[in-house]
């Protein structure tokens, strides 16, 4: 009987090294959508790139191309995350956004903005982040506002 334990023991420990290795999660993330509004003619996108630097640090770029029926609106901003919890995480970037106008054909308005925030991320799925925004331009931006962001991934 303990030879028949000994046996068993030898083959589990066989066989669970064995295995292949745990493979390394991907370092490149990307997230987005696109949707469109039939009845104005308006499209609407959104894209995030994302960087694994550590698993505590990541580098991100992301932005939106929205079409309105004065405007074209493009945004894109280089963020850095850190996160000192598994769920919640800190962001410092630098953004720009472009404004090229359909009706007047004036000069594009080109705000540069830093944006500094902090999320909340439960899931792979979900995520929550308090934003604020600061003109660092003047060329006519809004500065120093707070936003909510929230996306659910489906």
């Amino acid at each position: 009987m303990r030879k028949v334990f000994c046996l068993l023991f030898l083959l589990l420990g066989y066989f669970s090294h064995s295995q292949k290795p745990k493979e390394k999660p991907p370092r490149w993330f990307y997230d987005g959508f696109s949707f469109a509004n039939l009845g104005t003619g308006e499209q609407h996108s959104y894209f995030s790139l994302r960087y694994v630097i550590d698993p505590r640090l990541q580098a991100e770029l992301q932005g939106f191309y929205d079409t309105y029926r004065a405007s074209d609106v493009f945004d894109a901003s280089f963020r850095v995350r850190w996160y000192p919890s598994k769920e919640i995480y800190l962001f410092t970037g630098l953004g720009a956004q472009f404004e090229r106008e359909k009706v007047q054909k004036s000069y594009p308005i080109i705000p540069l903005y830093i944006t500094n925030g902090i999320g909340f991320e439960p899931a792979n799925n979900f995520d929550i982040q308090v934003i604020n925004e600061v003109d660092i331009s003047g060329k006519g931006g809004v500065s120093g506002f707070l936003k909510v962001n929230g996306k659910y991934r489906f």
